[in-house]
C-alpha cells in the first residue's frame, strides 16, 4: 500500500467528514502532507489522528493570501507538491427567492472561488506530472430542493476540471473531479439549521 510513497498532498477541508476520509486514504497510500481548515479544535485532532507526516495548516480557503500562504508553508516543509485536493465547500439552504446576495457571495466564495484560487495558488509550488483532485456533488447533476445555488456552484467546479485540465497539459498535471453523492458529515450541522437537519437528510436520500 505505498503507491503514493513520499508523494506530497494538500487536502483542503481535510480536518473533517470527506476531507478528513481523503487524507487517511492518501496517508494509507504513502503519502504525506497538509491538511487545511479553520477550526483549530478539529485541525488538531485530525492531524493528530493522521500522525507525524502530516501538519495542519489554519487558513481560509475564500482568501487568496491564505491559500498562498499554505503553499509557501507546505513547500517549505515537504518540498514540491504532487497531489491537490480541493475539497472545502459547503451545502447552503435555500432558494432563489430567499437567498440574498450576502448568502450568494458567501456560498460562491467557498464552493467556487476557493477552487479556482486553490489550483491557482498551487501551481508554482506543484511538480510537472503531478495531479489535481476537485470534488463536486451530485447536486450538479439533480435539482435538489432548496440547493439550487449549491448545485450551479458544484456544476461549474465539474466544468473547471475540464478546463483546468486542458490549462495544465503542457506540464501534465492531470486534473479530474469527483462527484460524490450525499454524506452524513459535521457540515449538516454548521450549515443546516438543527429544526431542519433531519427533514434534509430524508430529501436527500430521496
Amino acid at each position: 500500500m505505498n503507491r503514493l510513497r513520499d508523494k506530497v498532498a494538500v487536502i483542503t477541508g481535510g480536518n473533517s467528514g470527506i476531507g478528513l476520509g481523503i487524507a487517511e486514504a492518501l496517508k494509507n497510500e504513502g503519502a504525506k502532507g497538509v491538511i487545511v481548515g479553520r477550526n483549530q479544535k478539529t485541525l488538531d485532532r485530525a492531524v493528530a489522528q493522521l500522525g507525524d507526516n502530516f501538519i495542519a495548516v489554519n487558513a481560509d480557503v475564500t482568501r487568496v493570501a491564505d491559500l498562498e500562504r499554505v503553499f509557501k508553508e507546505t513547500a517549505e516543509r515537504f518540498g514540491k507538491v504532487d497531489v491537490v485536493v480541493a475539497n472545502a465547500g459547503a451545502g447552503t439552504i435555500g432558494t432563489v427567492a430567499s437567498i440574498g446576495e450576502a448568502d450568494y457571495d458567501r456560498t460562491m466564495n467557498l464552493n467556487l472561488k476557493s477552487v479556482y484560487f486553490t489550483v491557482h495558488a498551487a501551481l508554482p509550488y506543484m511538480n510537472d506530472g503531478s495531479s489535481v483532485i476537485l470534488i463536486g456533488s451530485n447536486a450538479a447533476h439533480r435539482a435538489y430542493p432548496n440547493f439550487t445555488l449549491y448545485g450551479a456552484a458544484k456544476a461549474a467546479v465539474i466544468f473547471f476540471a475540464k478546463g483546468f485540465s486542458s490549462d495544465l497539459l503542457g506540464r501534465k498535471i492531470r486534473v479530474n473531479v469527483i462527484t460524490p453523492g450525499t454524506t452524513d458529515t459535521p457540515a449538516f450541522e454548521k450549515f443546516v439549521p438543527a429544526e431542519q437537519v433531519e427533514g434534509v437528510k430524508k430529501t436527500l436520500r430521496r
